[in-house]
């Protein structure tokens, strides 16, 4: 079954006024000011040190960016599930300064940090876009 002509020309027309009323600065500004910047302190360290970041400074910042996006989230479980990525790291960070760096990871094991970095990332990423662009929620009115 095809759709005709109009209905195709209809769906377009819907979809061109829905990206022209989202609300792009304001997903971006959002994204930027909780998702992005956040990350700085690590994206120095990695510039600074030619491609690499400290252990421990993965581990206290993946933590506290886990705690800072689920706190800032309205959904109790992404909330609580922050909480506990965010104290496991947290364990992580405590064993590693405890033996003073003794405590080696393999490449695998940052791999999934940066793997948790990511996945609460795109978990927020998601719960933002539906926020801004499809609730039009706005973010920081300034009037």
């Amino acid at each position: 079954m095809h759709s005709s002509p109009d209905n195709t020309q209809d769906k377009i027309k819907r979809i061109w006024y829905w990206i022209q009323e989202f609300h792009w600065d304001k997903f971006f500004l959002c994204i930027f000011m909780y998702m992005v910047l956040p990350l700085a302190p690590l994206i120095i360290e990695l510039l600074l040190k030619s491609g690499s970041v400290s252990l421990s400074s993965l581990l206290i910042s993946t933590s506290m960016y886990c705690l800072s996006l689920g706190s800032s989230s309205k959904k109790t479980s992404i909330f609580a599930l922050s909480l506990v990525v965010a104290l496991i790291l947290t364990a992580l960070y405590g064993g590693a300064m405890r033996i003073n760096e003794e405590y080696n990871l393999t490449k695998i094991d940052t791999f999934y940090i940066y793997c948790v970095l990511g996945l609460f990332f795109i978990i927020h990423l998601i719960e933002r876009f539906k926020r801004h662009a499809i609730d039009c929620e706005a973010f920081w009115n300034f009037n």
